[in-house]
Formats: C-alpha cells, structure tokens, sequence
C-alpha cells in the first residue's frame, strides 16, 4: 500500500489496543485464579471483569479503521495479504508451537483436526469447541481477522465508491445487525449455550469491521463529529459496566459496539489535533505495540503458572500476587516476542535477509509526527476537503492484531 509521509500519526489508536488487551487478560486472569483454588479476589473482580472479551470486538472495529486508514489509493490485494502475512503468521505460529507444548505437558493434547484448523486460521467456522480452542483458545480471533483480510481488497473499492449520504445510514443498520443476532441466539438458546453465532463466527463479526472501515473513511472526509476523549471514554466504559450486567448473548459486541466506534472516532481526532492525551505517551503506545504478542501468549503462559502454582492457599494477598505475575511475565514475553520473532521476521518476509540485522521500526508512538501539526486553531479554518488532506494513513495496520 502507498502512504504518504506527510500528515500525523495516530498513536492513541496503538495506546488503546493494551487497553483491549488487558480486558482479555482480566477476563481470563480471572479463570486462572479459580482454577488455582484461591479466588477470592477473582470472585470479587469476576463481575468487573465478565465482559472482557468485549475487547476482542474493539479489535475488530479498530482494524477496520485502520487497513482503511493506512490503504494508499494505488495498491494490490497481493501486496495486502502478503504485508499482512508478514505481520500477523511469525508471532501466530511460535503461539501456536507453545500451546500445543503447552497442552502436551498438561496431558492435555488438542485434537488433530482443531490443530491443524488453527494452524490455516480456519478454526472458528466450526461450532465444535473443541476445534475453536484448539492448541490456543484465544487464536479463534485471528481466524476471524484471516477472514476480514480475505475480503478486505474486495470490501474496500465497494466502501470507497458508497456514496457519502449513504455511510451513515449504514453504519447504523451495521449497529443493529449484531443486536438482533444476539436476540435470536437469547430467545432461542439463551445465554447457557455456547453462543458461536454471535460470538466466534467470522461472518457475524463483520459488522464491527465494516464499522471501523466506515469510521476512517467519515474521518478521512472531515464529516466526523469532534467528541472530546474523556467524553466518549466514559460513555465506552459505562458500556463496558452495562455488558457485564447484561445476558452473555448481548455481552459478546452489541451493547459496547456502539460506544467503542465513538471512542476510536475520538481518539483518531484528538490525535489529528494533537490534544494532549495520556494515551499519546510512549510508554503507554509501546505496551500497544507489543499487544499483539501479549494476546497470543496469555493463555500458555497462565496455563504453565497454573500448574506451577496449583494450589498454594486461600489468601486474598496471594491472589493479587498470582495476577500481578502473570501480568508481568505475560507482558515481558510479549515484548520479547516482538523483539526477536515479529519485527525480524517482518523485515525478512518483506525485505529479504538483508534487512534482518537492520535496527527496528519504530513504532507509531512520538507525540511529534513526521508531518506540519494541524492545531486545533488551524483546522477551524481549514474546509472538509482540506482537514482530509492532512490526515496521514501512518503504517499502523502493520501493528495491528
């Protein structure tokens, strides 16, 4: 894809994806402190933390936004998958080697076929958990995300031609689209079931990507209202609260999916007006930049913790302890994965033995772009077209999971 080295970046987008992360993290932080026979404080933090998979649908409506942003107007849908292969398949196939090691060790071998399924990113069309989960539970996401680059090269000319008067009206039937799934699955399976139609099948998921691709193109045209952050942070995290109270049928994307299109429209905007964020700082964008690695690894890693652990006593104190080392080591084997598979492997794929000993991209995370800042004074006087016309498409679709 081309992109222009003039216009800004978009380094909350990449500070938000730990956020998403960490939702997931939570949620299965939770289990892991259960199965480790304390729990005291995973039972207390288990109503908080029932709705993080809601960070998966926020993935999915961030990649939308983003493979739409950073798309050039002259590219192929050859150079798009393999870029994306390059990005996504070295980090993939080192999680998948460790899950089913993993697995292996724990006596706990994942079946054949659910194996080879997750190996060709295929798992979560079949309503068999057993082939969902298997060799890492949470890669049934990248199954989903395979899906979404497959159609994407076809997605994007139809988007582009839409007319404008038209993107809106559909971005609200594509809100729609996921609570009525949800209703069905409620009246007909209620919320005991295992809910793969509205939760892990790949064609139910793309209403939030065809969202997020939606987002960047209202944004790229200036049409997009100026939200301040705060204002839709605290109306996705009233989502995220309303989520965990609500049946698992409608937790899964519609009740969130709403708040997380403003929160991502506003995040882009604050940073195309470079607003000063906590999310702009770079520790904070580094902890995105390594969330790929750290969603793919969380799982073994607490499966590996849980049968070191298990059990050791029922203090609240040990609790705390279990979680914050699973954080930690979760989060330093991220940061290695990124640093010594994602990023060389990247270069290799894409630029051929030579660039593998070169120093590392850095990633999308200085406050200062490479480009003129549009200040907030300035874009008041700037037309639609023109505010379009200082919008970078930066490289962040090759961080994105």
């Amino acid at each position: 894809m081309n992109k222009s080295s003039s216009r800004p970046a978009l380094p909350s987008l990449t500070a938000l994806r730990a956020a998403a992360a960490l939702s997931v993290f939570g949620y299965h932080a939770v289990g892991m402190l259960q199965f480790l026979g304390t729990g005291h404080v995973a039972r207390a933090a288990s109503r908080l933390l029932a709705a993080g998979p809601t960070g998966v649908s926020f993935f999915f409506v961030l990649s939308g936004f983003v493979l739409t942003w950073s798309a050039g107007s002259s590219w192929t849908a050859g150079s798009f998958w393999r870029r994306r292969a390059a990005r996504i398949l070295p980090a993939y196939l080192v999680a998948w080697c460790l899950g089913l090691i993993v697995l292996a060790g724990l006596h706990h071998s994942a079946p054949v076929g659910g194996a080879i399924a997750s190996l060709f990113l295929v798992q979560a069309w079949s309503p068999d958990h057993n082939v969902t989960f298997a060799a890492n539970i949470v890669a049934w996401s990248l199954a989903v995300e395979a899906f979404f680059y497959l159609l994407f090269p076809v997605l994007l000319p139809s988007l582009r031609r839409l007319p404008i008067a038209r993107r809106r009206p559909l971005m609200i039937v594509l809100l729609v689209i996921p609570l009525i799934v949800a209703t069905a699955e409620q009246v007909l399976h209620g919320s005991a079931g295992y809910l793969w139609p509205v939760a892990y099948l790949p064609i139910a998921r793309l209403p939030e990507f065809l969202l997020g691709a939606l987002l960047a193109l209202e944004i790229a045209d200036g049409r997009w209202p100026r939200i301040p952050l705060w204002v839709a942070a605290s109306f996705a995290a009233v989502g995220y609260l309303l989520a965990c109270r609500v049946p698992q049928a409608f937790m899964w994307v519609s009740i969130t999916l709403a708040p997380f299109v403003l929160l991502i429209g506003a995040a882009a905007t604050s940073d195309l007006l470079e607003r000063r964020s906590p999310l702009r700082a770079s520790s904070v964008v580094r902890l995105g930049v390594w969330s790929y690695g750290f969603y793919l690894l969380q799982v073994p890693i607490g499966l590996v913790l849980a049968k070191v652990m298990h059990p050791i006593d029922h203090h609240a104190v040990t609790d705390v302890l279990l979680a914050g080392t699973y954080l930690m080591v979760t989060w330093l084997a991220a940061a290695a994965l990124f640093r010594w598979v994602e990023e060389p492997a990247h270069r290799l794929l894409l630029h051929g033995p030579g660039a593998v000993g070169l120093p590392a991209r850095a990633p999308v995370m200085s406050d200062t772009a490479a480009a003129p800042a549009v200040s907030e004074r300035q874009s008041e006087s700037l037309s639609n077209a023109a505010l379009a016309d200082a919008i970078l498409p930066v490289p962040l679709s090759e961080e994105s999971p």
